[in-house]
């Protein structure tokens, strides 16, 4: 039976639900950080998400936009910190869209990381194994490679990264996840962007790779066309050993560069057009761990390989490899890398994954595949290949606990 207020009471609370809109502010706590470094809070009902917060904090919110099972809000101010909060080490942090847990210390983004891989693996996997996690050795200036977008209007260059809004370019002198503070690359950059363009208009984007002896690679490609001085004989910018100036229709070259990088004695071949791993030390544990799982002497079958660093250590380990990847550069980049090394086991062909498992006499013999698509791909029919070959072993390489 129910009581004589209880309908009541029943009543304001679903009215007080329906008045959480847009710029409403509120005081409460942060359960936890879900995937990409947002703040869960339950409030009143009511699922909120929240930027640079940490779980176990009272936080003062506001309201900022309403879907249609959540609201998003922005941070106020944190009421209750965590000892875990520390002072971000980028003075872009909370507007460049790049990083999501620099407030966070470092132990503690471990620990968060491992909750969201053990999270989704919950959702649809009986593992029981404890995960173990191998946590990186350098917090900072680790990434090999990063593009920035620049956009030049009359005399005003901006260059940098698109902010959390996903619209705006934020203007940007460094980056601590990339270089430390002593280097000059991105003022060389502009600098040099300034110098080429003259009263031009252009903008685009610059992918910077940093090569093993301490210069950059860079590769400019701009819209709608290249500027008026892109020619052989360009000066190049300070620190810079090659520079690929690019449009749909041209391409520039200044100055040259063997463009390797070595991993365990091998010379891979790289390029600032492809996909690389950004962690090297990192990314070479990885494989370390992969070509200790295969037993000795299985052929391997290297799904989506890249520039074929993995398949080249396996090959390295005495495997026969087999290298499958869309991108023609990083094929071809592939190719070259077997045969300054001599490893004569390794294969490497171009085209599409899917396309090719269909030619089952190609591939059958393999007892080993190693997986690694990248998120965006729809792997439907990838799947249904596994199923059909059956591989005495799989193993799936993921940059997404979500995907994975």
């Amino acid at each position: 039976m129910m009581l004589p207020f209880e309908g009541s009471f029943l009543f304001f609370r679903r009215f007080f639900i329906f008045m959480l809109e847009i710029g409403a502010s509120l005081q409460a706590h942060v359960e936890k950080i879900v995937l990409h470094g947002k703040g869960l809070i339950r409030y009143q009902g009511w699922v909120i998400f929240v930027d640079d917060v940490i779980a176990g904090e009272e936080v003062s919110v506001q309201i900022t936009q309403k879907k249609k099972s959540y609201f998003l809000a922005k941070l106020l101010a944190v009421i209750t910190p965590s000892p875990e909060r520390v002072q971000p080490k980028c003075p872009y942090f909370g507007i460049c869209g790049g990083c999501q847990l620099q407030h966070l210390a470092y132990p503690a983004q471990v620990k968060v990381k491992k909750e969201w891989v053990q999270e989704a693996l919950s959702h649809k996997s009986t593992l029981q194994n404890p995960l173990q996690i191998i946590a990186a050795e350098k917090e900072w200036a680790y990434r090999q490679k990063v593009v920035l977008h620049f956009e030049k209007e009359d005399t005003k260059l901006s260059l940098g990264y698109i902010s959390r809004d996903n619209q705006t370019l934020v203007d940007i002198e460094c980056c601590p996840i990339f270089t430390s503070a002593q280097e000059t690359i991105f003022s060389d950059i502009r600098a040099f962007l300034l110098q080429l363009l003259g009263k031009e208009k252009a903008k685009g984007d610059v992918t910077i790779l940093k090569a093993h002896d301490g210069t950059y690679l860079l590769r400019f490609y701009f819209l709608p066309h290249l500027p008026q001085k892109a020619k052989k004989d360009y000066p190049l910018a300070p620190n810079c050993s090659l520079i690929l100036l690019e449009s749909a229709r041209r391409e520039v070259v200044l100055g040259s560069h063997p463009m390797t990088v070595d991993v365990q004695g091998l010379t891979i071949a790289i390029s600032p057009k492809v996909f690389l791993q950004n962690y090297p030390e990192l990314s070479f544990k990885l494989y370390q761990n992969i070509v200790q799982m295969i037993p000795d002497g299985a052929p391997v079958l290297d799904l989506y390989c890249g520039v074929g660093i993995l398949s080249l250590l396996l090959a390295q380990a005495n495997h026969e490899v087999l290298g499958i990847e869309s991108n023609e550069e990083a094929i071809r980049l592939a190719k070259i890398s077997a045969e300054k090394n001599q490893l004569l086991k390794s294969t490497f062909i171009a085209g599409f994954v899917e396309d090719i498992l269909a030619q089952r006499a190609l591939v059958k013999k393999f007892a080993a595949w190693v997986v690694n698509p990248p998120r965006e791909k729809k792997k439907k029919k990838m799947v249904q290949h596994i199923l059909s070959f059956k591989p005495k072993q799989l193993i799936y390489v993921s940059c997404s606990p979500s995907t994975l």
